[in-house]
């Protein structure tokens, strides 16, 4: 099912929360809709489910417009948060709660139901309270209930909040499976930008109520159209300069830039941590060098992160490696870095 939204704004006690914003999302794509808090993510997923009144704009199913729809009559299911079931039924009646408001009749309920537990790996589970099912569990009930309706359109809402980095994983591994398999179009808000580069198509960036920047994951992250979208997707190294004739002149430096189309003017040059490496003397006529300080370094998880400084850096770089030899270095030690240029990107200086 392909979604349009078109103008559509929204204010709660005269206070604007989205205004103006479109939107297209194409038949069985996978969007997560990213932001900070107060950013308007969830408004927006419940503006699509008629759970909130706009103050205009509309909103189009497969090029039906469903803007003045009771929620009950659009082909979408919701999973909140909070997961809303019923705890004082059972895992069967709380999937069949969709079914029976749509009058769909108990043999087919039933094949549904059972179709359902097990697509969510929950098979055996109908008799069980949901008082008795763990947190993981109960996620995926409320999953298999938003599906029982065969929705057009399924909204996520922070759909693994309060599940630990383990429980996350293999629900998100869950709800890819069951988007392939059944096609489904599906919008995510999620505060997780791994959970969201991991399984969504495409990621919307909302700020300053509306979308700031709609793409791919590698677009987001290394083609970012402004400042506020690589600070808010992290670990960007900046270097100021000036583009003349697609040449970027800094620090007594010049680098060719071949992807972007960009007027002459000065910007920053933009190259994430994983394609900054340090370098040696050997290297020093190939690829852009710079002489610079540690200021720290720090064992990360799956990675060793190196900050280092340079009078001509916008702010103190970080280099990226797998090399435990570096955990030897040491404060205000000299070191030679180099970068990538396959992998630089220019920003507005504002």
């Amino acid at each position: 099912m392909s979604l349009s939204i078109t103008n559509l704004s929204l204010s709660f006690d005269h206070e604007c929360v989205l205004e103006n914003l479109s939107l297209k999302i194409q038949s069985g794509e996978f969007l997560s809709l990213l932001g900070e808090s107060g950013s308007g993510k969830t408004t927006l997923l419940k503006s699509i489910a008629g759970l909130l009144d706009f103050q205009s704009g509309h909103i189009q199913l497969n090029d039906q417009d469903i803007t003045h729809w009771e929620p009950n009559k659009r082909p979408i299911s919701y999973v909140f948060q909070d997961l809303r079931l019923f705890p004082h039924l059972t895992v069967y009646e709380n999937i069949a709660f969709p079914l029976k408001m749509h009058k769909v009749n108990k043999t087919e309920a039933d094949r549904r139901i059972f179709q359902l537990l097990d697509d969510v790996q929950m098979t055996g589970f109908e008799n069980r309270h949901i008082s008795e099912l763990s947190g993981g569990q109960q996620q995926r009930i409320a999953l298999a209930r938003a599906l029982a309706i065969d929705p057009q359109l399924l909204l996520l809402d922070e759909p693994f909040s309060g599940l630990d980095e383990s429980l996350r994983k293999e629900m998100g591994q869950l709800i890819k499976k069951l988007h392939e398999e059944k096609e489904l179009t599906i919008i995510m808000v999620t505060h997780d930008k791994r959970e969201a580069i991991e399984l969504s198509s495409r990621m919307a960036l909302l700020y300053n109520n509306g979308i700031h920047q709609i793409g791919s994951a590698f677009e987001m992250i290394y083609q970012p159209e402004s400042r506020y979208t690589s600070q808010f997707f992290g670990g960007e190294n900046l270097i100021s300069g000036e583009l003349r004739n697609q040449v970027f002149y800094y620090a007594d430096q010049e680098l060719a830039i071949g992807e972007q189309n960009l007027p002459d003017g000065d910007y920053l040059l933009m190259v994430r941590p994983i394609h900054v490496s340090i370098s040696d003397d050997k290297k020093k006529e190939e690829v852009p060098v710079f002489t610079a300080q540690i200021k720290e370094v720090l064992f990360k998880t799956d990675y060793i992160e190196i900050e280092a400084d340079h009078p001509d850096f916008y702010e103190p770089w970080s280099v990226h490696t797998r090399n435990h030899d570096f955990l030897e270095k040491e404060k205000n030690e000299i070191i030679l870095i180099t970068f990538n240029p396959e992998y630089i990107w220019l920003l507005e200086r504002k």
